[in-house]
């Protein structure tokens, strides 16, 4: 994408502030909700504020820390999510939310309860749902909330809140997608509940409006407050964007939200993997977002500069939010913003480091991220097993036809090891320049007419070839003897 494409009225469209109840961001780029279990027992650890000061460099307008639980029975055993109702995680939090705001960011965080989806890790307590439906990881149905027990996890959700206003949050998103409890609530394949909680649109709404005014109450008047949810298609939860669509406006209506963030996907597919070329939601959204009325941030599979572009140019989101981009490249929003595109570390979607969490979260393309003690990804070079050439190492520098020439004859050589390097993208030198001319200067077309009548032969010398991929051509000769009529050759200067 060139710079010209990416600007609207002079000011590149990633790049203008934008103003999200109350705090303004400096840009509409987004890093969305992730972590690298740099958590120990529930409380971020000190490689976990060096990820988020790194983060905050990048040029982001807003970052947001995932992973983050509101009650003690949505935890694994393993506790490597940020456990906020626990008042030892707030230095750790407060260490997190300093780092992020390190380079001028606003600082998120989103709670969340898994409900029934237990990532597939053991827990210690008993998962929970809104009814006795069995989840996509357990043999199991959950045990079913009961009504008091509802209120009891708002509550969860309004002393987290206060707990990471407190140590410095500016942004609070509440999780409601993804098949975790309030996309359950929200579900009619999950929510099988007969009494206020259940059946109609207004009623399956009704949890999530509760614990967005439980949020709105923790979080004070400074405190911007956002809601995720995610069109799942045939995933647990069935929510489609139609059905968001009727649903949403029943919680914003009683208790309304600040900007609501729109993914992709259910625990098992909200993280698209390299087979996904386009943003899936992308060109789907206008319809929810003009309905709602507060900022869209939408997310999922933004890697390109050009797609953050569309999205913000045609009306489909305000704000654009990505994970594994920034992962790959900590500077990837500066570098979107800079119109520096090509210097982008692209992440390749191969889902492997950053999804595995041994025992933290890495990347394959990102050697800066490293487990705790070491100052990079380990790694060492590949020398395949007794490799030794048997003659002279060779290093051509330049692909232009002498280079061409040099390494060919080279390679020739008993044993040789030539390798070519060339510092631009195609190689040829300077008859990729000469290729791209209109009227190539000196090239000359040649005919030879042999023999009578009708049979002839035709060859050309000398001339520069105009195709995508440097060519030589050498000139060739009639092996047709001349008859006995006459033999004319003719070369005319194109």
């Amino acid at each position: 994408m060139t710079r010209d494409e990416s600007d609207r009225g002079g000011l590149r469209p990633a790049a203008s502030p934008l103003t999200v109840g109350g705090r303004t961001l400096s840009n509409r780029l987004v890093v969305s909700a992730h972590g690298l279990a740099t958590v120990t027992h529930g409380v971020p650890d000190a490689q976990d504020a060096v990820y988020w000061r790194r983060l905050g460099s990048g040029g982001a307008g807003l970052i947001v820390a995932g992973g983050t639980q509101v009650s003690p029975e949505s935890m694994p055993r393993n506790r490597i999510l940020t456990e906020a109702y626990d008042e030892r995680a707030a230095p750790g939090l407060a260490a997190r939310a300093a780092a992020m705001r390190s380079g001028g960011a606003l600082a998120g965080i989103q709670l969340g309860h898994l409900g029934r989806e237990t990532l597939g890790a053991g827990t210690f307590l008993p998962f929970v749902a809104p009814g006795p439906v069995t989840g996509p990881r357990e043999p199991a149905p959950a045990r079913p909330l009961a009504t008091d027990e509802i209120a009891r996890i708002a509550e969860d959700f309004r002393l987290s809140t206060r707990r990471c206003a407190e140590t410095g949050f500016d942004v609070v998103e509440i999780h409601a997608a993804h098949g975790y409890l309030l996309a359950q609530f929200l579900s009619r394949a999950a929510n099988t509940r007969t009494d206020r909680y259940g059946g109609g649109p207004a009623n399956r709404a009704r949890a999530l409006a509760e614990v967005v005014r439980a949020v709105r109450e923790g979080a004070g008047d400074d405190v911007v407050v956002g809601v995720r949810v995610s069109v799942e298609g045939d995933g647990p939860a069935h929510l489609r964007l139609e059905e968001l669509a009727e649903l949403l406006p029943h919680v914003q209506d009683s208790a309304p939200f600040d900007y609501l963030n729109l993914t992709w996907g259910d625990r098992g597919r909200y993280v698209p993997d390299m087979a996904t070329d386009r943003p899936p939601l992308l060109g789907r959204t206008r319809e929810l977002r003009a309905g709602l009325g507060v900022p869209l941030l939408l997310c999922a599979a933004f890697r390109r500069p050009a797609d953050i572009a569309e999205a913000l140019t045609s009306g489909a989101a305000d704000l654009v939010g990505s994970a594994r981009a920034h992962i790959a490249d900590p500077d990837f929003a500066a570098k979107v913003l800079g119109g520096r595109a090509a210097e982008i570390r692209p992440c390749v979607a191969c889902l492997q480091d950053c999804r595995s969490y041994e025992p933290t979260g890495l990347c394959a393309v990102n050697p800066e991220l490293a487990p705790a003690g070491e100052p990079r990804k380990p790694a060492r070079p590949w020398r395949p097993a007794g490799h030794r050439p048997a003659g002279p190492r060779i290093v051509v520098v330049g692909a232009g036809p002498a280079g061409l020439e040099c390494a060919v004859t080279a390679a020739a050589r008993p044993g040789a090891e030539v390798t070519l390097l060339e510092r631009a993208p195609r190689i040829g030198g300077q008859l990729v320049a000469a290729a791209r001319a209109p009227h190539p200067a000196g090239g000359r077309t040649c005919s030879t007419t042999t023999g009578t009548g009708s049979t002839r032969s035709t060859s050309t010398c000398g001339s520069v070839s105009r195709s995508p991929t440097p060519t030589s051509t050498a000139p060739t000769r009639s092996s047709a003897r001349p008859g006995p009529g006459r033999s004319r050759r003719r070369c005319r200067a194109r």
